[in-house]
């Protein structure tokens, strides 16, 4: 598969990462607010 075809998988996959580890921050923060 071309490396053209590949990047913008790879923006997708990123973009996707970036919100999943924003979600687990966030529930983070709350379970630690909430065992505190």
């Amino acid at each position: 598969m071309p490396l053209k075809a590949g990047d913008p998988v790879r923006v997708r996959w990123a973009a996707a990462d970036a919100c999943i580890y924003t979600e687990w921050a966030e529930s983070g923060l709350n379970k630690a607010a909430g065992a505190h």
